[in-house]
C-alpha cells in the first residue's frame, strides 16, 4: 500500500488527520386492471425494503454533545486535546427519523464495482505498479539532467522528490490500476468527502449525518460513550489503544463491539477507519463556551482557562476514530473537521438512505442537478415519485448484512415545489402568454419508448392549448352582439390554423407536457388534459400515485405490435391557492416486464 506520507499536524494524543423524437411505435394494448403501486405516506416501511447490506434504525433521540465533565477532565489531562474536546459540547437532545445505514464501511470490493461502472478516479494505492514505474523514470530523468550539469560544468541542480500524489491527481486517466490482492474485505480508504459523495449517487444512497451516524452507534438520550456501552473495551475495537497497529483490518473484525439495532448489527463504528458524515464542522445544539471553564493549579497557582472550540464550515466531521488512534478517538462524541478534498489512509465512508423508497435518489439529483435543467423553482425531492432497484452480491466476506451492489437502477419524477397560479385557466393563459411553465423533472435508467426518450434527466414543462393574441387580434375577434357562439369557432379556427404554421414541434390548441434536456432542445412531447386544481382531499397521499399497467396480450396475434407497459404517474404540486393541488399525469410506455415487481415501491 501507499505509505502514509501526508498524515499532518497531530492533535494532543490524536493522529487525528492530515493533509493529504422517432416515430410513434405500434404499441399493443395494456390491461384495463391496473397493477396499482401505492407510494408510503409515513415511516411505515421496515427493513425488507432496505437498500442491499444496509439496516435500519429507528428513530429516537440521541445526545450528540459529550458532558462537561468528561470534556474538562480530557482537557486538563492533556493541553492539545483542549480545542478538539470543546467542540463536543452541546446539551441538547436531537430527533432523529427513522434511516437505513450500512452495515459496515464500504469496502474495497463495493468501491471497485463503483470505479468501474462509472470510471471514477481509483484510490492511488490501487495504483503501486504504475507509481512504481513512473518513480523510476523520474529518478532517471533526474540523473540525467545532473549528468548534464556535471557535464557542462554547471552547479548540480537540486534534488528533487517524486510526488506520487501530484503524478496520480494528474496521470489517473492514462494509469494502469488494479484492486491490490488480499485488501477486497478492507475498508476503501484514501477517498475524499466528494470521491464519497459520487459513490453514494451511483449506488442511490448517501453519506449520513452526524447525527444520524450517532444514532446508529447507540449514542442515545442516555448518552452511551461507546456502540456497546459506557466502558472501553480493547477487544471490541480496531484502534491503537494497546498496541500500535500500521493498518485497518477487514469490516467486521470486531463483532463483539458491534451496535444491535433488533437483531441486526452495525461494525466497526468505533476504530478501524474514520469516516466522512455529510455535516458541517458546526457548533452542537447547546453548545455554551461559557460553561467550558477549566480551573489548574491550587493557591495561588489556581488559574482558570475558557476552552474555545475550533469551528469551520469548509470542512465535514469525521466520526469514529480509526486503527491509528486511541480510546479517546474511538467516543462516539469525537468529533473532528477535514477539508473536503482530503484523501487519507486513516479515512473512509459508510453509506445511509431515507426510509422512504427513492426519496435519497431525488435529493441527490436536486442537488446535483444542472442549473439548465432547473424548471424555474425549486424542487420537492420530499414528494417525488420513485421506482428503483438495486442489482448486489453476497461479495467475498461473510459478515452479516454485507453485500456488494453492482447496479442501481430507477426512475423517477420530482414536481417543483409550488406553481403560484391559484387556478387552471390562470395557468394555461401564463403558458401561452410566456411559455412553457416547468413542473418538475425526470430521470430515468430506463429506456422510455413512448415518448422516445433516452436513458437520462429531463425537465418536464407544461403549456395550455393557445395562441397569445396581439391586440389588435382581440378588437378584431370582438363578437357581435348575439355571435358569441360563432366567435368562438371562428377563434379556434384560426388558433389551429395558426398552430399548424407555428413552427414549434407540438400540437398548440391543446395542453401539452414537454420534455426538455440539458440543451433546453425538446425531445419529447405528450398530449394530455388541460391541468386541473382541485382541493386535495384528507386521507390522500399529498405526493400522488405511481400505476404501473401491465401489456395484455390482444386477442389477435399481431407481429407489429411492440409489447409495452405504461407507467402512470399521478403527480400533485401544490397552487397558489390553500389546499388545491396541480394534478400532474405524466404517462409513459416502457418495454414490457422493464419495471417488474423486483423494483423497490
Amino acid at each position: 500500500m501507499v505509505p502514509m506520507t501526508r498524515l499532518g499536524p497531530l492533535i494532543g494524543s490524536l493522529p487525528i488527520l492530515g493533509l493529504l423524437t422517432a416515430g410513434a411505435l405500434p404499441l399493443a394494448p395494456t390491461s384495463t386492471a391496473p397493477l396499482r403501486i401505492t407510494v408510503p405516506g409515513d415511516a411505515d416501511t421496515d427493513a425488507a425494503k432496505a437498500p442491499p447490506g444496509m439496516v435500519m434504525v429507528t428513530a429516537g433521540d440521541v445526545l450528540p454533545g459529550a458532558d462537561v465533565d468528561e470534556i474538562l477532565e480530557l482537557a486538563a489531562a492533556n493541553s492539545k486535546l483542549k480545542r478538539a474536546v470543546a467542540a463536543e459540547h452541546g446539551d441538547k437532545k436531537v430527533q432523529v427519523p427513522t434511516f437505513y445505514i450500512q452495515a459496515t464501511e464500504v469496502t474495497n470490493e463495493q468501491y471497485v464495482e463503483f470505479v468501474k461502472a462509472t470510471e471514477h478516479q481509483p484510490p492511488i494505492y490501487w495504483a503501486a505498479d504504475a507509481l512504481a514505474q513512473a518513480n523510476q523514470v523520474f529518478t532517471k530523468e533526474q540523473a540525467k539532467l545532473r549528468h548534464a550539469e556535471r557535464e557542462a560544468g554547471n552547479k548540480n541542480p537540486e534534488r528533487k522528490i517524486f510526488d506520487e500524489f501530484l503524478w496520480w491527481r494528474i496521470n489517473w486517466e492514462g494509469a494502469e490500476w488494479q484492486l491490490p490482492e488480499g485488501t477486497e474485505s478492507l475498508p476503501v480508504t484514501m477517498v475524499s468527502f466528494r470521491d464519497a459523495e459520487a459513490y453514494c449517487t451511483w449506488a442511490g444512497l448517501r453519506l449520513p449525518s452526524e447525527f444520524e451516524w450517532l444514532a446508529a452507534a447507540k449514542r442515545g438520550k442516555d448518552g452511551q460513550r461507546f456502540p456497546w456501552g459506557d466502558e472501553w473495551d480493547d477487544t471490541k475495537a480496531v484502534t491503537s489503544s494497546m498496541r500500535p497497529r500500521s493498518e485497518a483490518s477487514p469490516v467486521g473484525s470486531m463483532p463483539e463491539g458491534a451496535a444491535l439495532h433488533g437483531t441486526a448489527q452495525v461494525f466497526d463504528l468505533s476504530g478501524n477507519v474514520w469516516e466522512w458524515t455529510s455535516s458541517y464542522l458546526e457548533p452542537l445544539p447547546g453548545y455554551d463556551a461559557k460553561e467550558l471553564v477549566l480551573q489548574t493549579g491550587t493557591g495561588r497557582n489556581k488559574r482558570k482557562t475558557n476552552l474555545v472550540a475550533r469551528f469551520d464550515n469548509d470542512e465535514n466531521v469525521v466520526k469514529g476514530g480509526s486503527f491509528g488512534n486511541d480510546d479517546i478517538a474511538a467516543r462516539t462524541t469525537t468529533r473532528q473537521g477535514q477539508q473536503r478534498s482530503q484523501q487519507l489512509e486513516l479515512l473512509g465512508f459508510r453509506t445511509a438512505a431515507d426510509l422512504v423508497t427513492g426519496t435519497t435518489f431525488a435529493r441527490n439529483l436536486d442537488e446535483n442537478l444542472s442549473n439548465a435543467l432547473r424548471p424555474g423553482g425549486s424542487l420537492a425531492p420530499d414528494f417525488a415519485l420513485v421506482r428503483d432497484r438495486y442489482e448486489a452480491h453476497a461479495g467475498s466476506i461473510e459478515v452479516p448484512g454485507y453485500q456488494v451492489i453492482t447496479d442501481y437502477s430507477y426512475i423517477a419524477f420530482v414536481p417543483v415545489a409550488e406553481i403560484e397560479t391559484r387556478s387552471a385557466n390562470d395557468l394555461t393563459k401564463e403558458t401561452v402568454k410566456e411559455g412553457p411553465r416547468g413542473l418538475g423533472i425526470f430521470s430515468t435508467s430506463v429506456e422510455i419508448l413512448e415518448p422516445a426518450l433516452a436513458p437520462g434527466t429531463y425537465m418536464v414543462a407544461y403549456r395550455g392549448p393557445g395562441k397569445e393574441r396581439s391586440k389588435r387580434d382581440k378588437d378584431e375577434d370582438e363578437p357581435e352582439d348575439g355571435n358569441e357562439v360563432g366567435a368562438r369557432d371562428a377563434n379556434k379556427v384560426q388558433d389551429e390554423e395558426d398552430a399548424a404554421d407555428s413552427g414549434e414541434p407540438f400540437d398548440l390548441t391543446v395542453a401539452n407536457l414537454i420534455f426538455y434536456n440539458e440543451t433546453a432542445d425538446i425531445v419529447g412531447v405528450i398530449q394530455i388534459e388541460e391541468l386541473d386544481a382541485d382541493k386535495l382531499e384528507r386521507g390522500i397521499d399529498p405526493r400522488g400515485s405511481l400505476v404501473i399497467q401491465p401489456w395484455v396480450e390482444p386477442r389477435k396475434p399481431d407481429p407489429e405490435l411492440v409489447p409495452v407497459d405504461t407507467l402512470m404517474f399521478d403527480s400533485f404540486i401544490p397552487s397558489g391557492r390553500r389546499g388545491y393541488v396541480f394534478k400532474t399525469p405524466i404517462n409513459l410506455k416502457v418495454a414490457k416486464d422493464a419495471i417488474d415487481r423486483t423494483w423497490r415501491e
